[in-house]
This record gives structure tokens, sequence and C-alpha cells, in this order.
């Protein structure tokens, strides 16, 4: 389903390339990371859907001493939206490309059980203009903006196994337009407050908990103010020497140029599991569920993701690998239910 239609899929063969380079220092103090990761496709019939997306990140880190470290990192990102969002026009011939690059900073500082850390970010995000079907041009500058923030972190080991913490941020968004395409002011500010606990009761077995307050104010009198309670929670537990299990839970909050829209506010829920049924095969299944709402219209989304993926390793450097993938997505806008399945097979090498 290469459009993401929900009647009159087509379909097509998409060949891929995902190529990975990471360098990383291997000093006795310090550290250094610098990584690439692309993926590029091709389809048969439909060129115009061709997948292009480039990421490219650097990480560092100084210890200034034994309880007290600096740290940066930079990122740039280029992709493009899928066809099901709900952001993307439907009269659009080729997906919206986008473009984002960021940089954090952050100080961290041990005295005995207690870590304090301060922390600071800017990302900015571009979304490049798309053109219609009968030949005019869909103008996506209002969702070009600017995103500055920041938050700082106290975290308490009460024993070995158990650390509890509490966060604070505060971010603030501009964008290069003052009113969107319908008018609205979509500038704001977000504030969020969260505790949670880090749990390690045995070595193959770790498990987070975390709640929060999210309340986010959007210069546009219409738009009403967002206030929405959050839960994060993951775990990860090796039940035995060759088998994985992963599970999480996780509230996510974005900006948005629908109409009459405050924002976006995702809850999704994910559990997989990880089994090698020899030593050099590993077989991975993933189960998802995201409901996406959009506070201030009745807008509101339901996908359902679920995959097998498997690896059958040659030798040291090369895997044939094979997957399937399903995913169902549901809108309450009367455009129908959106299936896609998609079928992979390939190579990986590494060195």
């Amino acid at each position: 389903n290469v459009f993401a239609a929900s009647t009159g899929e087509r379909d097509d063969v998409r060949y891929v390339a995902r190529p990975r380079l990471e360098a990383r220092s291997d000093w006795g103090r310090h550290e250094l990371v610098v990584a690439y990761e692309g993926e590029y496709g091709a389809y048969d019939e439909f060129t115009t859907e061709n997948l292009e997306a480039t990421q490219v990140s650097a990480a560092g880190r100084i210890d200034v001493s034994r309880r007290t470290t600096l740290s940066a990192a930079a990122n740039f990102t280029a992709d493009q939206e899928g066809r099901g969002s709900a952001e993307t026009s439907d009269s659009a011939t080729e997906p919206t490309m986008r473009s984002s690059y960021g940089v954090l900073g952050e100080a961290s500082h041990r005295i005995s059980r207690l870590t304090a850390s301060l922390r600071g970010s800017l990302e900015v995000e571009d979304f490049e203009n798309s053109r219609e079907a009968g030949g005019g041009v869909i103008d996506n500058s209002d969702r070009d903006q600017t995103e500055t923030a920041v938050g700082g972190r106290l975290a308490f080991e009460i024993s070995p196994a158990t650390t509890v913490y509490g966060d604070g941020e505060y971010l603030w968004r501009r964008h290069e337009r003052a009113l969107d395409d319908d008018g609205f002011a979509r500038d704001g500010e977000r504030l969020t407050a969260t505790a949670g606990v880090v749990l390690r009761p045995r070595a193959p077995i770790r498990a987070e908990i975390e709640i929060g307050l999210v309340h986010e104010k959007l210069r546009d009198p219409r738009l009403a103010a967002l206030s929405e309670l959050t839960a994060k929670a993951s775990l990860a537990w090796a039940v035995t020497p060759i088998t994985t299990v992963n599970a999480g839970f996780e509230t996510t909050f974005d900006s948005t140029t629908i109409a009459g829209a405050s924002g976006s506010v995702a809850r999704a829920v994910r559990a997989g599991i990880d089994h090698e049924l020899m030593r050099n095969l590993v077989l991975s299944s993933e189960v998802s569920h995201e409901w996406n709402d959009y506070p201030g219209i009745t807008l509101a989304e339901e996908t359902t993701v679920a995959s097998v993926d498997g690896e059958y390793w040659l030798n040291r450097h090369a895997a044939l690998v094979a997957g399937f993938e399903h995913e169902t997505q549901t809108t309450n806008d009367g455009s129908g239910t959106v299936r896609e399945n998609v079928i992979s097979v390939g190579v990986k090498v590494r060195n």
C-alpha cells in the first residue's frame, strides 16, 4: 500500500540500502562518538515515492573529574513524512521532505549518592514545499519552527538496585511565520515536570517507571492550553541467555498546524521478544499500538503494528535477513482504515 490509501491500494517493489558508520574513541577518559546512518529506497513503478533519509550525529563527553562530567551532542537529519501522516495534504504528488538540526549540552555533578545535572538544547525543523496534483504548490513554511529548552534533573541512589529522580524542563517554540495557513499563532511555551524510579533488582532485569505533568500554552487565545498527565515505563528482561523480553509505554507531545488543534498527544504501548534459535539464527517479534489525539478537535487516530524479523549469520561479517510487518491505521474522520503489509528480504554486512 505505497500511498497509504484506504481503498484502491497500489503495491510495488522497493530496493533499499541502509548504510551505517560509527567511529568511537577508545580513550581511558573522555569519549567521542561520530555516526552516520542512511536509508535510501527506489521503487520499480512509483518513483515519486522513493525514500531518502540521512542522519549524521556527533556526541562527546569530558570527564572533568570522577564526579563531574560535561557532555555535548549535535545532529542533522533529513527525511520525509509518511503518506499516512495527518499533517500531509492528500493532494500532494510526493512525500513532504523535512530536515532538522540540533545541539545539546549537559553538565552533571555527583555528591555521594546524589547526582545533579543541568541541560540546554536547540532544535530547528524545516519543511520543504510540496507540489499538488493540479500543478500548484503546497506552502509548508508555516510548519518551520525552532525549539529551545532548558532543564535539570536530581537523581538519588537509594541502593545499587534502585534510583529515584525528579526532572523539570521549560521549552519555548517559535515559528518562522507569525500565523499559519489557517490564521493561528502557533508559538508557545511548555513546562514539563516528571518523577520516576529506575529498578535493577537483578542483573538481567532493568525497569523504569515515570509519571509527570505537561502544561503548554499557545500564543493564540483561540487554541486551548494543553494540560496532560504523562506516563512512561520500560522493561528489559534477559529471561535466559538466549531470550530477551522488552516492553514499554510512553506519552509524547508534538506541535501541529491542523486547524483548531492545540497539539498532538500520542500514547504508545509495545512488547517484543528476541530469541536465538541457534548461535547464528536470531528471531525477533514486536507488537505496538498507538493512540493519537489532537486536543481542541475531535480528530483521533489509532495505529497497530506487528512485525517478525529473522537474521541468519553466514559468518562474522554477513547475514541473510527477512521480515514481515503489518500496519493498520484507523482515523475517526471517515477516511476509512489504512492497511499496509511489507515483506522484506536482504543481506546485512558488517565489519
